[in-house]
């Protein structure tokens, strides 16, 4: 321990702030789109940091351990992994170059693929508790209603952060409030159906409806996305190939990070379902980022290819 904070949660903390390092160096090889880049990645700590002490004072539904940078009740690294994880997903759209109306789907989708892997093994290693939820209850510990609220928390500040980016790009000060108003718009998306949730759960709801409602359209709308892209002629991002990269290490990161703590914390013994759903959600993750990093090629070698600022930038001009 140090300064009364556990190994791994040092490990982690430390580990996050790489990766937020790495992020800000992918943003300041973005080009055109460096200016963006860089306030969609600080305004997501700020972000991150009010999420969470909204929902805290908000559900009162789970308090978080001892961390070594703590902002009142939320660590420092909860914030930066909601950064990070919003860019790194973001970064992963615009590369794909989905159409605009699903790429906040995907995004979301890409959020849960983390927290199904992470949530329940966090728990375990006291870097937050939630209250009322003893043994296995639900997902092995997490409240179903968490996963609802990650795919609105990372689909709504997406799609808002596509949508003011072209007031963003501007070299002025509105654009900084643009990017604050879309988070604050996110925030206040979350309230409102959270609060939904709760009065559905109060009346007798199916706990894990909700999730299910929302990961089932999430996955119908990627698809007709995809769908859409074959008769669609439309341009991804076109990095160099050290630069597209980088935010691919942010969710091998959580994936490899939570991995590794099943077995040195002795859970994979006492819960070796949690083993089986890691490795399946880090295989998705690698086919996904694989498939992605083969359309990259294929296109950066199509004598057609045209580098554009961004598909989804483009499309919110439209």
């Amino acid at each position: 321990m140090l300064l009364g904070v556990a190994l791994p949660i040092i490990v982690f903390e430390l580990l996050g702030y790489v990766c937020l390092g790495l992020c800000i160096w992918h943003a300041l090889h973005q080009g055109a789109l460096r200016r963006v880049r860089l306030i969609e990645l600080g305004a997501g700590v700020l972000y991150g940091l009010t999420l969470e002490t909204l929902t805290i004072l908000q559900l009162h539904a789970y308090q978080y351990g001892r961390f070594l940078i703590m902002f009142g009740p939320v660590p420092l690294a909860v914030a930066v992994g909601w950064s990070i994880i919003l860019y790194s997903a973001m970064a992963f759209a615009d590369s794909f170059a989905l159409p605009a109306w699903a790429a906040p789907a995907l995004v979301g989708l890409l959020g849960l693929n983390i927290d199904l892997a992470i949530d329940a093994v966090a728990i375990r290693l006291h870097m937050w508790s939630w209250l009322g939820y003893a043994g296995n209850r639900e997902w092995f510990g997490v409240p179903y209603a968490n996963f609802y609220a990650w795919f609105i928390v990372l689909c709504s500040c997406s799609a808002l952060l596509w949508r003011v980016r072209p007031i963003t790009i501007q070299a002025s000060w509105r654009g900084l409030l643009a990017t604050l108003g879309a988070l604050l718009g996110s925030v206040v998306i979350l309230a409102l159906l959270d609060e939904l949730v709760v009065q559905y759960d109060q009346h007798g709801g199916i706990v894990w409806l909700p999730v299910v409602v929302v990961v089932t359209g999430a996955l119908i709308v990627v698809g007709c996305g995809l769908w859409a892209m074959r008769s669609m002629s439309r341009s991804s991002t076109l990095e160099a190939p050290m630069h597209a990269f980088i935010p691919m290490i942010v969710p091998f990161y959580f994936h490899l990070f939570f991995l590794i703590m099943l077995f040195v914390a002795n859970i994979a013994v006492r819960l070796p379902a949690l083993v089986g759903i890691s490795l399946a959600m880090f295989a998705v993750s690698l086919a996904l980022h694989v498939a992605l990093v083969r359309r990259m090629l294929v296109m950066r070698h199509a004598p057609s290819s045209q580098p554009t600022l961004s598909s989804e930038t483009l499309s919110m001009n439209k």
